[in-house]
């Protein structure tokens, strides 16, 4: 499986979290509704002033998102572009939420293994995904380590709402990506051991 190297990631648990930051790392393109993400969390902020999205990746809708986060005034958005992998880690650590949304239409989606949920997870960040990746679904499910919705702003809404308005199941998906970790972090020093 994509296992999260742990000796980087351990550089970065101890990251005290910024209240109400999500965050999105990979390719800026067709593949995510970005723009139907971005009004949700606009509505969103009239009743939680401090939430606050991060965006990490590029790709060929980026230029327009900008333009189109521009136009709209959504200040609480923040394209930082690509970053080293190092500094990717660092941005997850700080965050809250963490949005890998896949709607299905890759030919290898059913076979996908989600590194990038299992960074969010190590870090203590919520994975916001959806049911297509079978690997990490079966995962969120059997540790309650993240947040399954339908790819649709309304879902979107509710999954954030959900955390942002409860503390307790906030830190209690926190607590359980954690454990979720473990199990990969435990699985991953048993291949490096083999490469050895």
């Amino acid at each position: 499986p994509n296992i999260p190297n742990p000796w980087i990631v351990d550089k970065y648990k101890k990251n005290e979290k910024i209240s109400n930051r999500i965050i999105y790392v990979g390719d800026v393109s067709s593949q995510n509704n970005f723009k139907s993400i971005f009004d949700s969390i606009y509505e969103l902020k009239k009743k939680y002033k401090n939430l606050h999205l991060m965006i990490i990746g590029s790709g060929n809708k980026e230029k327009e998102l900008r333009d189109y986060s521009k136009k709209k005034k959504y200040d609480f958005i923040e394209f930082k572009g690509n970053l080293n992998h190092e500094d990717t880690l660092k941005e997850i650590s700080l965050s809250e939420i963490g949005i890998a949304l896949y709607n299905g239409n890759m030919n290898y989606d059913d076979f996908r293994d989600s590194c990038k949920i299992r960074e969010y997870q190590a870090l203590g960040t919520i994975p916001l995904t959806t049911n297509i990746v079978r690997s990490n679904v079966d995962e969120i499910n059997k540790f309650k380590s993240g947040i399954i919705i339908k790819n649709s702003s309304e879902e979107i809404q509710k999954a954030i709402k959900s955390i942002v308005s409860n503390n307790k199941l906030k830190n209690e998906l926190i607590k359980n990506c954690l454990k979720n970790n473990e199990i990969y972090k435990n699985k991953f020093m048993e291949f490096y051991q083999l490469i050895r």
